[in-house]
């Protein structure tokens, strides 16, 4: 693992593996009625150091903790079901589905690391899905087995929008009345890879009692450390990509800004989960640029050099988050009904897009491709 994590990601690969993921840090969704905390006040001056440890310890491990619990709870969720099908049994494997999704999703901040070595996206939840082809395993005498799903289905058919599709589409009824005992024995074998996928992705962060973990290497307190300014890029490069990623690549895409419409590529499936994503993932970018209640976050950084900047920053968040609870219903609804409710939070969208690619970028002298910045102006 240690070997493998000494390289830095190249920005091109990550960029696209995260533009590739589904749209990705505490255990539960963010209720809409919760206000936005008010964020830590930044010490006068805070070392890359401090910002980085801080947020390892309170942002990034206690986030992949939370997505591994609930993927793990997920796992049992599903094996409980298909061992006595019941409604209230489907009922409980779709709302585990639901957390894990979400805790899932509030990891997106800072998938480099163990989750890019991994290709864990290409694991865990990969869009667009292939329904044909997910179909057709479904009506093969072929057991879809653990095996099956690791070694030879591709992306497209494995993962946690195929897990939706299995559990929420309308032939779902054969969970719970146990008819369909293909569709469990695909879903308990998902079910088990992303499980297994993300206990993996945490060892990676932690260690075992044989070897250092991620989390040393990259808060600088292992033997073996990386410098703090590339462990701080990586951090902001990683919120780049993320907010490029919903600002232009979803959003924009949807509501067909400079380019023509296209609501598939807001991922969403049965369980009509659009808006609770986006909050996901905005609790995500809050989390990394904020840090934990008591912690230090990228904030902290910005605000040591310029506190009008990061004024904007943190108002730039807190207005998206609060047009995207403003949405009356999933994205894909107000796409089709009342756009303008979509166009506001992709308004915020930029407007955190242009304070975090031209003021943050180039105050924490953090380098980027210009792709990875265009339309910030």
């Amino acid at each position: 693992m240690m070997k493998s994590c000494l390289k830095p990601v190249p920005i091109l690969a990550a960029l696209m593996l995260l533009f590739a993921s589904g749209c990705g840090a505490s255990a539960t969704p963010i209720p809409t009625d919760t206000e936005v905390p008010p964020a830590t006040p930044a010490p006068e001056k805070a070392t890359r150091a401090e910002v980085i440890q801080s947020l390892t310890a309170q942002v990034i491990l206690p986030g992949y903790k939370a997505a591994s619990d609930s993927m793990a709870t997920l796992k049992q969720s599903v094996d409980a079901l298909c061992s006595a099908p019941s409604d209230a049994g489907l009922d409980a494997a779709r709302d585990a589905w639901r957390e894990a999704r979400q805790a899932w999703l509030r990891t997106e901040s800072y998938r480099f690391g163990p989750a890019m070595d991994r290709r864990s996206i290409s694991v865990v939840d990969w869009w667009p899905i292939d329904a044909g082809k997910i179909d057709r395993n479904l009506a093969s005498d072929d057991e879809v087995t653990v095996e099956r799903v690791t070694e030879f289905l591709p992306a497209t058919q494995r993962g946690m929008s195929v897990a939706e599709y299995l559990l929420f589409e309308q032939e779902s009824v054969g969970l719970s009345d146990g008819s369909d005992s293909q569709r469990c024995s695909y879903l308990k074998a998902i079910a088990t890879v992303v499980s297994d996928e993300l206990a993996g992705i945490l060892t990676d962060w932690q260690g075992t009692a044989d070897s250092s973990g991620y989390a040393s290497y990259f808060d600088g307190t292992g033997s073996l450390a990386l410098i703090d300014s590339d462990a701080e890029a990586e951090v902001v490069r990683s919120l780049v990509f993320q907010v490029r990623s919903i600002a232009n690549m979803r959003l924009g895409a949807g509501l067909g800004i400079d380019q023509e419409v296209d609501a598939s590529a807001i991922p969403t499936g049965g369980a009509d989960h659009s808006r609770e994503d986006l909050l996901s993932q905005l609790d995500s970018i809050a989390s990394v640029y904020r840090g934990a209640e008591g912690g230090m976050g990228v904030s902290a950084r910005v605000f040591a050099m310029s506190a009008e900047i990061d004024a904007r920053m943190l108002t730039a968040i807190e207005a998206t988050i609060t047009a995207a609870r403003n949405l009356d219903g999933s994205i894909i609804a107000q796409l089709e009904g009342n756009p303008a409710q979509v166009r506001a939070v992709y308004d915020n969208m930029k407007e955190l897009q242009r304070v975090l690619n031209t003021e943050i970028v180039s105050l924490l002298g953090v380098s980027v491709g210009f792709s990875d910045t265009d339309g910030d102006s």
